[in-house]
Formats: structure tokens, sequence, C-alpha cells
């Protein structure tokens, strides 16, 4: 069922990806510096970061594709996203 649009934006709901993706990341920073420094159990805690990263970038990929398919997020919002990233790619150019 397609939602009737009002607006040309999208607003999501709350997310707990951002704050998983974030202590998956602090884990892999302390973990790459233990184990650089020949910490035990730092290649445990890189390990372990890595694998939730990988698991958290899956369940927001199936969260985006999940609103994409129930019509939350449609054309006219992706045209502003690339000309964002063009608007960016051509002052960095």
């Amino acid at each position: 069922m397609k939602l009737k649009h009002t607006h040309d934006w999208h607003l999501v709901s709350q997310s707990p990806w951002p704050i998983y993706a974030a202590i998956s990341s602090l884990f892999i920073t302390i973990g790459a510096a233990l184990t650089f420094h020949f910490y035990e159990g730092g290649t445990r805690l890189l390990m372990g970061g890595l694998l939730m990263l990988i698991a958290v970038l899956i369940l927001w990929w199936r969260d985006v594709l999940r609103e994409g398919f129930q019509g939350h997020q449609y054309y006219e919002g992706g045209k502003g996203i690339t000309f964002g990233i063009c608007t960016v790619y051509s002052f960095w150019r």
C-alpha cells in the first residue's frame, strides 16, 4: 500500500542502529589498539566489534529496504540526495 505524500522529504522514525554502530566502532578501535600492542584479548575484541558492525549494517539496511517497500521512501526524496552528493563532489573537485 502506497502512502499519500504531502511533502518532498522523508521523516524517519528513531532507530537504534546508529548507537550500535558507534559502540561496535569503539570495540573495533580499542581491539585494534590492544592487538597492535600485543595485549591478550585484543584480537577477540577486534573480531567481536567487526562482527557486530557487520550485523548492524545488515539489520540497518533491512530496515531501509522495508521502509522503501512500505512506501516511505520515494523518488522525489532521492533526487535531493543525488543533488547534494553532486554538489559536494563538484565543490571538492
